[in-house]
């Protein structure tokens, strides 16, 4: 440096240029003009400030034309569609004009929102915000919010939230609709505000949308046709709830109990878990009021279809004589496939019966309906008794039993008394 300083005669202007070369970095033209081509108004960023740093974009991309670059940047990166349209529609558009147009368009948008009682914030505020996977709700400091320059209205928060192992609930001042940008995604979510100075916290919903966290390992959920087929010995016997069954529990006494306080159930799954255990408590009721019991049959097993009235008439079984069996279930509905006609019906469970069942009630009714020697009654000779046909010489003969002499009763009309 000193060399060159004695060539140049000790000149101001070139000791300049030699400065400016050794400590000013090199400019990479198509870089900038890379940079230039994707620069967009943000929406929190003023019409002015949009117009200022495309001109400091456009000084290092060594534009012939700048000024029509940075006004064919200005028609394609504005927020506005009112001033891309009149920019559009008049040909002979120069850029002092386009940025006056968009001056005044910016400031009657502002001036209407204020007349109609609305609230816009221009300036971006920066926030520190902690992200939380396990909070349902995006949540701020009293403090920080304070520091807002121009607040938003809040209103009333409608809901209960408790802190992690906490059972007083948080206290809220409100909240408010916000938009929340990080990178280049801009999303709108609810901002509730707490009560004293704690941290700010995003939760998950938020952070997803955002791209800040990322699943990498999920459950996919299949459906319940797929576990049957891949376990068919699981779905094949009685599945549900066990009453009246006892469970022995081998426990060491040696080992002392510890008592482990249960996990608070999420916020946002409260009112689910309650309505089911509702339901469940209300089924509960019904069943024991009508005294239902659980099917005794599952998938694979083979049963009787019992027919509807309309079905049947006075020379058919009440029943099925050829077995269905059982391919699906769903609650208390049944759908059964008959084993002959490969006919497909979905009843109720109460319609169907199991084929081993049924055939124990029905060698129950044979046991039942057979007569002894006893009961037969005097005088009647069985068909099928051949000591009795040798001795009568016929199948059947009239009764020897004595008749009884059948009572008159007589009515007086007078008093009308038996």
């Amino acid at each position: 440096m000193y060399k060159t300083k004695e060539e140049s005669k000790h000149k101001y202007t070139d000791m300049i240029r030699v400065l400016d070369e050794f400590f000013v970095p090199q400019v990479n033209p198509e870089y900038e003009k890379f940079i230039f081509a994707n620069a967009k108004q943000s929406r929190s960023e003023p019409f002015d400030a949009f117009v200022n740093r495309l001109r400091l974009l456009a000084n290092g991309c060594q534009f012939n034309e700048p000024e029509s670059m940075i006004k064919s940047k200005i028609i394609q990166g504005c927020l506005s569609d009112q001033l891309r349209q009149r920019a559009l529609s008049d040909k002979n558009m120069t850029l002092d004009r386009l940025i006056e147009e968009g001056r005044a368009m910016e400031a009657s948008r502002l001036q209407a929102k204020q007349m109609e009682g609305g609230h816009e914030v221009v300036a971006a505020i920066d926030m520190e915000l902690f992200i939380d996977t396990c909070s349902s709700m995006n949540v701020i400091s009293e403090s920080m919010y304070n520091s807002i320059k121009d607040k938003p209205k809040l209103r009333k928060v409608n809901c209960t939230v408790y802190g992690y192992q906490n059972p007083v609930p948080i206290s809220f001042v409100g909240e408010f609709r916000a938009k929340i940008e990080y990178g280049n995604k801009l999303i709108e979510a609810d901002v509730a505000v707490v009560k004293g100075n704690e941290r700010c916290l995003i939760g998950f919903e938020a952070a997803d949308r955002l791209g800040v966290v990322k699943i990498i390992d999920s459950l996919e959920c299949k459906s319940i046709d797929f576990y049957k087929q891949k376990y068919p010995s699981v779905f094949s016997g009685r599945i549900g709830k066990l009453r009246g069954f006892k469970v022995k529990l081998d426990i060491d006494n040696v080992v002392e109990p510890v008592q482990i306080k249960r996990p608070r159930v999420p916020f946002n799954c409260l009112a689910k878990i309650n309505d089911q255990m509702a339901k469940g408590k209300m089924k509960e009721y019904g069943d024991k009021k009508l005294k239902t019991s659980e099917r005794n049959y599952g998938i694979g097993d083979l049963v009787y279809f019992h027919k509807p009235k309309i079905l049947t008439n006075k020379l058919d079984t009440v029943r099925e004589t050829i077995p269905y069996r059982v391919t699906e279930t769903n609650g208390s509905m049944v759908t059964a496939r008959s084993t002959a006609t490969n006919e497909s019906v979905t009843r109720n469970s109460s319609m169907f019966r199991r084929v081993e069942e049924q055939k124990k009630d029905d060698e129950a009714s044979v046991v039942n309906g057979n007569e002894t020697e006893h009961d037969k009654e005097p005088g009647i000779i069985d068909r099928k008794d051949t000591s009795a046909d040798d001795d009568v010489g016929v199948g059947l003969r009239r009764s020897t039993r004595a008749k009884t002499e059948t009572q008159h009763i007589q009515i007086n009309p007078r008093l009308k008394t038996y």
